[in-house]
């Protein structure tokens, strides 16, 4: 394994780690109500609906990925029911990461050669932050992921490490400053430029 996968997977047990957090997503996810799809989130420019899109987009990408299709860039896919996708999507993608070899197994992916163990983080990541945007957006507080958050945030440092964030700008903002006092998934999101 690279050495920036060694630093970039920071869950003990990836596929564990992965069903903790599918389950959290999906509450908030089932209790999104549909007249909150169009409000807006703290992730820029991104509407409710679309943050419930790109969380089941996540979950087919990297199912894709683990099957030997890399995923597609570009525009946002958009999904008919996200709300009811979203289960079946991450099952789906769960048995993916779960064939025998696969978290050991070095795939070419956006950012790089990287072993499955690799990918399943960066779904965790993207699930736990995209969570937080979504329960925000439709309007509920709380930490999606606390038993997480720790592990989370010491994963983004990693990217960022080797992934200069002013690189990235279309994907994120700067750090706001209250990550260093914020606690939980709060830390995580104001890392990532959230307003809190």
């Amino acid at each position: 394994m690279s050495d920036f996968a060694e630093r970039y997977v920071t869950v003990d047990d990836p596929l564990r780690a992965y069903d903790d957090v599918v389950e959290a997503v999906r509450l908030l996810v089932e209790q999104t109500p549909a007249d909150r799809f169009g409000a807006t989130t703290p992730c820029s420019d991104w509407s409710v609906r679309m943050i419930l899109d790109h969380l089941v987009e996540t979950l087919d990408s990297y199912g894709a990925l683990a099957r030997g299709v890399p995923p597609a860039e570009g525009v946002l896919a958009s999904y008919e029911d996200p709300v009811g996708t979203f289960p079946a999507m991450a099952a789906s993608t769960r048995a993916a990461f779960a064939v025998p070899g696969f978290l050991a197994t070095v795939a070419p992916t956006p950012i790089g050669e990287l072993p499955g163990k690799a990918v399943v983080q960066h779904v965790i990541n993207e699930l736990v932050v995209h969570g937080w945007d979504l329960a925000r957006g439709s309007g509920r507080g709380g930490d999606v992921t606390p038993a997480y958050a720790d592990a989370v945030l010491r994963s983004w440092q990693a990217f960022f490490a080797d992934f200069p964030r002013e690189e990235l700008a279309f994907n994120f903002g700067p750090a706001n400053p209250a990550w260093e006092s914020a606690v939980g998934t709060d830390r995580v999101a104001a890392y990532l430029g959230r307003p809190l």
